[in-house]
């Protein structure tokens, strides 16, 4: 729009180009030219996958390679190289026989001296015989005996008796290892603390030794808490349960 004769926008009519602006352009050309190349990665050249040829080597007899060779290919296939096994003098292969082991010759063995046979006094039936009373393989208490407390470190002279009243129940026949606890005993004979460290098998069972033993009293000893392991040596009163 024009005001007062003139227009808002007047453009030049040529336009000149300025050599700083080329510079420029070169001077960017080269630097991102020389930043490529100082940051470019090179790797190196990859050795081609897969099995290497195979390469034959001929070594002269009389040779010192030879001489230091010959050793180790005794060594590696003593049927091939060894002297006198596998190869002729002529360097042909000789014919090998396999023979199975149930065709070698068999070892002969000595026959076992005879020996004299002792014969025992015969055994008088006329009586009852006296057997020993069975233990258990873990050397607690003979399975005649009731269940027993046992203890093997320092509160084996402080052990309660059990209450005559308790009552145990497992299954018939069935096998029950000693149940174990590690025990922490205050001075005045009351457990302070219980540790379950082995199973009878019955799990009922060890819970009602568990909750005996709670309620059990050790004899009292001057001092601090005594820790000590307790077990239960389960014997003849172990019954079956009686159905409800």
């Amino acid at each position: 729009m024009p005001r007062g004769g003139l227009l808002l926008f007047d453009w030049p009519g040529r336009h000149s180009l300025h050599p700083v602006l080329p510079a420029c352009i070169i001077l960017a050309v080269v630097l991102h030219s020389g930043l490529f190349y100082l940051f470019s990665i090179i790797y190196p050249a990859a050795e081609p996958a897969g099995p290497r040829p195979a390469q034959v080597f001929f070594v002269p007899e009389k040779s010192a390679d030879h001489a230091r060779l010959a050793s180790i290919l005794q060594t590696d296939d003593p049927a091939i190289f060894a002297p006198g096994r596998g190869l002729s003098r002529t360097g042909q292969r000789s014919a090998s026989r396999y023979t199975p082991l149930y065709e070698m010759d068999k070892t002969a063995l000595d026959a076992l001296p005879a020996t004299a046979v002792a014969k025992d006094d015969p055994v008088s039936l006329s009586g009852p015989v006296a057997l020993p009373s069975p233990r258990k393989p873990d050397g607690g208490p003979p399975a005649s005996l009731p269940t027993q407390l046992v203890s093997s470190g320092p509160l084996a002279s402080r052990l309660p008796a059990l209450p005559e009243t308790a009552v145990f129940e497992s299954l018939p026949g069935q096998s029950l290892e000693p149940t174990g606890f590690l025990v922490s005993v205050r001075p005045d004979g009351t457990v302070a603390h219980i540790v379950p460290q082995r199973a009878s098998g019955n799990a009922q069972l060890d819970a009602k030794a568990l909750s005996l033993l709670v309620t059990l009293r050790f004899q009292p000893a001057p001092g601090d808490n005594v820790w000590g392991e307790v077990a239960f040596h389960w014997g003849a009163d172990v019954r079956a349960p009686v159905a409800r």
